[in-house]
């Protein structure tokens, strides 16, 4: 670490970003990286962001909308969501409930956030919208064919024989796309026997008609249906649209030859209710199903996470679906994606010499990669995630997964981003505080000086760092460990631990120079206290340990 801090915070690099993909992932990159200053195109090959007939509905976890509210969408959000305020979980075989609950006093679910039940075209919408008023450019019809990835001057070419150059390309072009034609040989699918049928139902349909009114919202408040089955499994929820959106995992039953390539495929009402019936699911889904106007399927696909997200040219990363596909229908695809993009925009908020380019993208690229690692583990057990067997066969185990949630797995189970959030006063302190008040440390001036608040700030903290050897990669990964202030309460993001390891005992001894007593990450320190270990950038140079 430099001696002497920097008299002034070095001025911003601003570069010029082309992301390949207008879904989420891609629009909310495009959204942080123009709110960070930074050029962004976006190129889209759909002629508009309007409605699509195979879009159905989605759902966000806790938070993401937290994140999003603070870039100042929550009313546009409540605008076209359902808060899903209370959960049940059922058995899919006979409807009987096995915990249900709100969120937040029944299961302890305290992050901060909100579960949103929207239909996807009307969320992507707002996404592009807020890119537009964001500074980002847009342009549709702009189908991505091949791309240089000259280390100088990287470029793409449209259909089109169009040539655009980037200082950086984001690929956020889904799993059928030029992003995985370059960063894998040979590209896997495997089908996995299951498939995910997507029912949209008027809900005025199903005011009228008994049993069926109880899972309607009340009170402008939402509630997740979730039932698991041997064999069957269905998560249910509102959207704004007055639709009731079922989403329902079943085996192929001759669908063996559904197009791998093809994400939505047409189904019928009468091929659900036969597959449901034959699976044994309650009548009161049968009935629903019967209702529904529309009925779209998508095969349920095994498919390989990149090994690298950064291209060798250091100038190509890739992110979303494209670099970390999830399970079909997941709680978390969304919000994964989403924070690819969220992610991204706050490191590159800190640019200031091109020599960092590379540095933040393998940064980015590996704290992303631990945070899929850690999403997929949730993911095989939580009820909250998706209902589709083997994950939770039965409503007894199901019910004691819910009802044995401490803080931190609840919020294992509900978010992209783990949060540890103090019970007795105030509200977690969302991720990009964490990243905002933690130094981006240069190669040249490891310090934290030009980058943590002020001691005006009520947030302001107190921080040392320390630096290790990776293993991955080969770099030397800087760590940034910054302790609350004494007397704050109000709770830090942290990781609950997953195992030790170098790093792990290493990142231990810097929360231990940092001060205060507390136990190990995911414990509950009677200080409440917390802690937080993030990756601040990965540094070529200098910077020895400390």
């Amino acid at each position: 670490m430099s001696d002497t801090a920097p008299s002034q915070a070095a001025e911003l690099l601003v570069i010029d970003f082309v992301i390949i993909g207008g879904g989420i992932s891609g629009l909310t990159a495009a959204i942080g990286l123009a709110r960070a200053g930074q050029r962004v195109t976006l190129l889209e090959q759909a002629d508009d962001f309007q409605e699509t007939n195979l879009a159905g509905g989605c759902r966000l976890a806790p938070n993401m909308t937290r994140l999003y509210f603070r870039w100042g969408l929550e009313q546009q959000l409540r605008d076209i969501a359902y808060m899903q305020q209370y959960v049940c979980f059922m058995r899919s075989e006979t409807g009987e409930s096995a915990a249900q609950g709100e969120w937040v006093h029944d299961f302890k679910v305290e992050s901060g956030g909100v579960f949103l039940g929207m239909h996807y075209a009307d969320f992507r919408r707002l996404l592009y919208e807020t890119a537009i008023k964001s500074g980002a450019t847009i342009r549709t019809n702009a189908k991505v064919a091949s791309a240089d990835l000259d280390a100088e001057s990287p470029s793409v070419t449209l259909e089109c024989g169009e040539r655009i150059r980037a200082d950086v390309i984001v690929g956020a072009d889904g799993t059928h796309s030029v992003s995985r034609s370059l960063m894998l040989e040979h590209d896997e699918m495997r089908p996995t026997g299951m498939v995910l049928h997507n029912a949209i139902i008027p809900m005025d349909k199903m005011a009228s008609e008994p049993g069926l009114a109880e899972f309607l919202p009340k009170d402008g408040l939402g509630t997740a249906w979730s039932w698991a089955g041997h064999t069957c499994g269905v998560i249910g929820f509102p959207t704004k649209r007055e639709e009731f959106h079922l989403h329902i995992y079943a085996p192929e039953s001759g669908r063996e030859n559904l197009p791998t390539k093809s994400p939505v495929n047409m189904s019928t009402s009468e091929e659900l209710i036969a597959i449901m019936r034959k699976e044994g699911c309650e009548s009161r889904l049968t009935k629903m199903v019967e209702m529904a106007t529309r009925v779209m399927v998508l095969p349920v696909i095994d498919k390989p996470e990149l090994d690298d997200w950064v291209h060798d040219c250091e100038r190509y990363v890739v992110i979303g679906e494209a670099a970390h596909p999830l399970t079909t229908g997941s709680l978390y695809a969304l919000s994964i994606a989403a924070g690819d993009g969220m992610m991204l925009g706050r490191l590159f908020s800190y640019l200031h010499r091109p020599e960092q380019i590379g540095s933040f993208l393998a940064a980015f690229a590996e704290n992303r990669h631990r945070r899929v690692q850690a999403i997929k583990r949730a993911q095989s057990t939580n009820p909250a995630s998706m209902s589709m067997p083997p994950g939770v066969l039965q409503a007894k185990t199901l019910k004691g997964v819910v009802e044995s949630m401490g803080d931190a797995e609840a919020a294992w189970y509900t978010e992209e981003i783990p949060i540890m959030s103090a019970k007795k006063k105030g509200n977690p302190l969302p991720l990009g505080d964490t990243l905002r008040d933690l130094a981006l440390l240069r190669a040249s001036d490891c310090d934290l000086s030009s980058t943590l608040p002020s001691s005006s700030d009520p947030r302001a903290t107190r921080g040392t760092t320390c630096c290790w050897r990776s293993q991955q990669r080969g770099e030397r990964v800087c760590r940034a460990v910054v302790r609350v202030r004494e007397g704050d309460e109000g709770g830090y993001p942290v990781a609950p631990s997953r195992g030790g390891g170098q790093a792990g005992r290493q990142a231990g001894g810097c929360q231990e120079q940092a001060g205060g007593r507390r136990e190990g990450a995911g414990g509950r320190g009677s200080t409440l206290m917390r802690v937080v270990s993030v990756l601040a950038t990965a540094l070529r140079f200098g910077c020895r340990a400390h």
